[in-house]
Formats: structure tokens, sequence, C-alpha cells
């Protein structure tokens, strides 16, 4: 019997190694394994109750049945109000709400994104970012920093080709916590736009930061910025309401007219009742915010302490998001690699996710949003798991 042939362009498809790990490591804790997962991306707050209880309301009220492809007129606006906190210009009608922050990244890119375009990717990157790039099938091209986790315009500059069409700009960033000066940020933009090159912030972090530090917007920078710029936040990480599946995206009108048919034809609308609760999140107080960005940045605080010291470990310390990438390189070289060092480092009781899937092998991601003492368990564990392995 014949099998049923999958598409080239699935089979091409990589796996995300942050969902990998965490599936593993949640079948190694269903065994009665105790492993201090640091590799999950998503807080590990419940959902406030006064968002829990709006949608129950919700619910009851009738928010069962389809919305509007781009969600509702009230989710919108609130959207909209959000970006522009942050100086992003936005209405409702540049705005689209779509089934989770990647969810928006991915219709932006199919909106804009042309076959061979070039998107570059600073380095450290969003494992999805590549992928995402090759399913519109466009190309994905890694910015690896002269120095740093930052990229600069002359780092930019050594990979741009005529093909150049599209930047992925993530600060805070995912993986490694790192937040653009607003210098950096106006440099960035006007090497951009100097270029006809488009902007897609992933700003899904931007009110989790630390020490004062502030996210800056491209698109706040003025009028010529914002019309070349794609603009992504959501619920997820700031309300902890991962699973709602709730993002954003602000850019101007025909692109989101682009995408709001782009969804009517493949997702539909995002859930009624996760609309309901996002909006409950964003016309709704937000001291509960800030009690968990201060928690962020306490256990911030815990894991650089506990990781200074340890022999061959480099740490940039993070200012935002809730992450750690700590460069580990004797390490990785002793396990054959990134990946097989976080399946070593499971042995020793201990979840990280392998820097490979963010462009850096060097590396290992460890997120702190975990309760204080399983955090300082964790690093002690990961201490131990990279002694014993470099002593070999």
């Amino acid at each position: 019997m014949s099998t049923m042939p999958v598409s080239e362009r699935l089979n091409a498809l990589a796996e995300s190694l942050t969902v990998a790990v965490d599936v593993k490591i949640q079948e190694r804790a269903a065994r009665g394994e105790d492993i201090v997962n640091f590799g999950v991306g998503q807080p590990d707050f419940p959902t406030p109750a006064p968002i829990r209880e709006a949608a129950a309301r919700a619910v009851e009220a009738g928010a069962t049945r389809y919305t509007p492809p781009g969600g509702t007129r009230e989710l919108r606006e609130a959207a909209a109000d959000y970006f522009r906190e942050r100086g992003v210009p936005a209405t409702g009608a540049t705005t689209v709400v779509s089934c989770g922050a990647k969810h928006s990244l991915y219709c932006g890119m199919a909106a804009v994104l042309l076959p061979g375009d070039e998107v570059l990717l600073p380095v450290p990157y969003w494992v999805s970012y590549p992928e995402q790039v090759k399913l519109v099938e466009a190309v994905p091209v890694e910015v690896v920093p002269e120095s740093g986790l930052k990229v600069t315009p002359a780092d930019l500059e050594a990979r741009r080709t005529a093909r150049t069409r599209m930047l992925v700009l993530n600060s805070p960033n995912n993986p490694s916590g790192a937040v653009y000066s607003p210098g950096e940020v106006e440099a960035i933009a006007a090497w951009c736009l100097e270029h006809d090159v488009l902007i897609l912030s992933d700003e899904i972090y931007d009110r989790l930061v630390f020490d004062g530090a502030g996210a800056t917007s491209p698109a706040s920078l003025g009028e010529e910025v914002a019309r070349r710029t794609l603009t992504v936040n959501g619920v997820s990480k700031a309300f902890a309401m991962t699973g709602w599946r709730i993002g954003f995206l602000t850019a101007p009108e025909p692109v989101i007219r682009a995408i709001c048919k782009f969804q009517g034809q493949t997702t539909g609308n995002p859930a009624a009742v996760s609309q309901a609760a996002a909006l409950a999140a964003l016309r709704g107080p937000r001291d509960v915010v800030e009690t968990m960005r201060q928690a962020y940045q306490r256990r911030r605080d815990v894991a650089v302490e506990g990781l200074r010291g340890i022999p061959g470990l480099e740490l940039d310390p993070p200012q935002g998001a809730f992450y750690v990438f700590p460069r580990v390189e004797e390490a990785v070289r002793a396990a054959g690699g990134s990946v097989a060092l976080a399946g070593k480092l499971v042995e020793a009781g201990v979840g990280v996710v392998p820097g490979a899937g963010f462009g850096a092998d060097d590396h290992v991601r460890l997120s702190y949003a975990v309760a204080e003492e399983r955090l300082t368990e964790g690093i002690r564990r990961f201490r131990e798991g990279l002694e014993r392995l470099v002593s070999v």
C-alpha cells in the first residue's frame, strides 16, 4: 500500500526545540522524575482572577459564536490603545487580532513577503522566526553580532543584499533578555529607512523590563518609520495568558485588510471567549502585571547571582523578558553540541533549551519563570551538571 505523501514545505520544517524540550521534560515528570523545568517559556502565574471571571461572564452572555476574522471591534480598539501606550500609532482599523502573537507574526510575514525575499534575523532569534520565513517561501538570513547579543547597523549592512526585504527585531529579546536602547533602535530604524527594509517588531515582552529600562518601539519614532513597520504584541506574557491564544498586530491599513482576508480563509476568528478575556485584561487594572514584573526582576537577580562564578560560563544579565542565555562553550563542546548538552542536563534533573534553536549553539536558555526555591535548586543542579561534564 502506498503512503500518503507529505508536502516538501512541511517536511522541511524544523520542529520547535522549545516545544520539543518541554514535551520531553513533561514525559519524564509524568514518570515521577523530579525535573526543574527551565525550558518552558511561559509565566508560572495563573491568569488573574478578574480576567478569568470576565471570561466566564462572557460565555454566559453568549460569547460562543463567530466574530469577525480580525477580531471584535471592541478588542481591536483596546489593542490599538495598548499599542498607543508605547507611542505606536494605531487605530482599530489598523489593528488585527490573531490566534496568539506567533500567529500575528506569521500573518504579517504572509501579508508582505514575496518568494525569495530575504529576512534578516539577528542572532539569537526566537526559534519560530526562520521556520515562519520559510513557510512563506522567503529566505531567513542570520545576522551574528560583531560583539555581544545585539546587532548594529554595521552588522546588518554586512548581510544586506539586493533581495533584503525585512528585519525582524525582538526587544526585549527571547532568548537573551537583551533590550535595545532608544539610540540603538533609532540607528537601526534609520538604516532600514535608508535601504528600504521593512521592520517586523516583536514586542511581546515589552511590559516585562527591569532596572528602569524601557523597550523602544520602532514605530514610535515617527510617521516615516511607522509606515514601514509591523508591530506585534499580545496578552500571553504580561498577563499570564499563554493558553488563551490572543495576539495582535498593527500596520498600515492595506496590510491589515490583507491579514483579515487571510485569517478569514484559514483560522477564521480567534476564540470569542478568549477575545472577551483579552478585552478584560487590556481594559482592567494593571497592578497584577506590575506585581508579576517585580517577581521576575527578583528572580532575574537570583538567577544571575547563582550563575556567577560557574567556571567557563559567560552571561550578559538580561534587562527584560524572563530568560537568561549563558554562553557555556566548553560544556557544549564536551557534550557534542547544545542539544546533547540539554539531554545530559535533563539526566542531572534540570531542563534547559539548547542554544542551537536560537542560532547560537554555544549557549543554552533558562527560563526563570519558576518559583524562587525551584529556581535556586535548578541552578544548583545546572552548575553541578556542567561541572561534572567539563571535568570528565
